[in-house]
């Protein structure tokens, strides 16, 4: 079975069994490493050409944490082919890393304003509108970019400036609750106004609808 083959009964499998950005994930990690491995049959795959990515990935000085990601869709990837059943790769001879844990980089209350300071306020610009909006709504609550840009309209609550997010880092407590003060409340109902006059003009066509 060609490796391209082999990603696809993978695929299907793991659609109805995980994210959407986490299958994303999943499929640019095995593109890359059939690539590496020029489309093979994928039974040909050993556990010394997985090193080799790797080493090749540490020598073009990859961040070390990536390569998790990488090590354990290759083992999912195989412990799937293995009960197929084919006759590929254990699965567990792929190594893992230990992650590296850094203090994450946060800027401060001088970058803040620094970076609202760019965005031009006298303007009629949708771009600019949402872009202040979000800067301000990422600084109040500490969410996650990718947490923002999943909120929907009906998971807000602008009476009470919370809303409820759904992050995948907390799998014992998948929900959580993020606050924003006045001043972002305005700025998110400034942004629904004119997204909604959008709306009126033009039809909105969701990311890969």
């Amino acid at each position: 079975m060609l490796f391209t083959q082999a990603i696809k009964k993978f695929q299907e499998w793991r659609h109805f069994k995980t994210a959407r950005v986490t299958n994303t994930a999943y499929l640019v990690n095995l593109r890359q490493f059939c690539v590496y491995m020029r489309n093979c049959d994928v039974r040909l795959v050993t556990i010394e050409d997985v090193l080799q990515w790797f080493k090749i990935m540490e020598d073009l000085e990859y961040d070390r944490n990536t390569f998790i990601s990488r090590a354990m869709t290759l083992r999912k990837f195989f412990e799937f082919l293995a009960k197929l059943p084919l006759p590929v790769l254990d699965p567990w001879l792929i190594p893992v890393p230990n992650k590296l844990h850094r203090i994450p980089r946060v800027i401060n209350e001088d970058q803040y304003r620094q970076l609202l300071a760019v965005i031009p306020t006298a303007t009629n610009d949708p771009r600019h509108i949402r872009n202040r909006a979000i800067v301000k709504l990422l600084w109040d609550t500490g969410a996650r970019n990718g947490e923002i840009c999943a909120l929907d309209l009906e998971d807000m609550n602008f009476v009470e400036k919370k809303a409820l997010i759904r992050t995948e880092k907390a799998k014992s407590r998948p929900f959580r609750e993020i606050f924003w003060t006045d001043d972002t409340n305005t700025a998110l109902a400034y942004w629904n106004e004119k997204r909604a006059h959008l709306e009126s003009r033009m039809e909105f066509v969701e990311r890969g609808a």
